[in-house]
């Protein structure tokens, strides 16, 4: 538990870059939808939390250090609470990606999305000092579906509205754009001024 309140408490310095742009968009797009640019925005701050807690490299920190697991389910009832927390990490994408996009409202689309994300959060792990493990692709992938599943009474009820075919990628490229380069400097300001 302690994990997720660190992880809401890093997403702050996300937060401070991210909710300011999402207002400016919201008020210079000519399609002001409200509900729309705060599911995106919560969608990125949720990604922000993601990359703060799989400890994704910064530019800052970037050291090349290998160490794999390649063998799948080993390890997996030793290590069971972490496999458990990667699960509870991921079914929150299984749910925003159908609720937010049209294009994901099959389990398909939604899952291939989050098998996606969680190889290159396990390939960047390389360069940290963290282990590139094929249990952890395994769970994300688990989580992932397993929101979709909980989604499902929502999508049902929800009009299928059309968005743009990458948006999901954009969010996810500008959200690692800012945890990995604006993130490490933003957090010591706002923890040694503010927290």
């Amino acid at each position: 538990m302690y994990r997720f309140y660190l992880a809401a408490v890093d997403v702050i310095p996300a937060a401070v870059v991210l909710v300011p742009l999402f207002l400016i968009l919201y008020v210079t797009s000519f399609k002001r939808n409200l509900i729309k640019s705060c599911m995106y925005c919560l969608f990125s701050l949720y990604l922000a939390a993601v990359f703060s807690l799989v400890g994704i490299p910064n530019v800052l920190y970037v050291r090349p250090e290998i160490n794999l697991n390649l063998i799948p389910l080993l390890g997996i009832i030793d290590d069971l609470s972490n496999s458990l927390l990667n699960v509870l990490l991921f079914i929150p994408l299984g749910v925003f990606l159908p609720v937010v996009w049209t294009r994901y409202r099959n389990v398909k689309s939604t899952v291939v999305f989050g098998i996606g994300l969680s190889m290159v959060i396990e390939l960047l792990q390389m360069l940290t000092f963290r282990t590139t493990d094929v249990n952890d692709l395994i769970t994300n992938t688990a989580g992932t579906a397993m929101g979709f599943l909980l989604a499902q009474p929502i999508i049902r009820k929800l009009p299928a509205v059309e968005q743009g075919k990458r948006e999901a990628y954009v969010l996810l490229c500008a959200v690692f754009g800012v945890m990995f380069f604006l993130h490490p400097f933003l957090s010591p300001v706002i923890w040694d001024n503010f927290l």
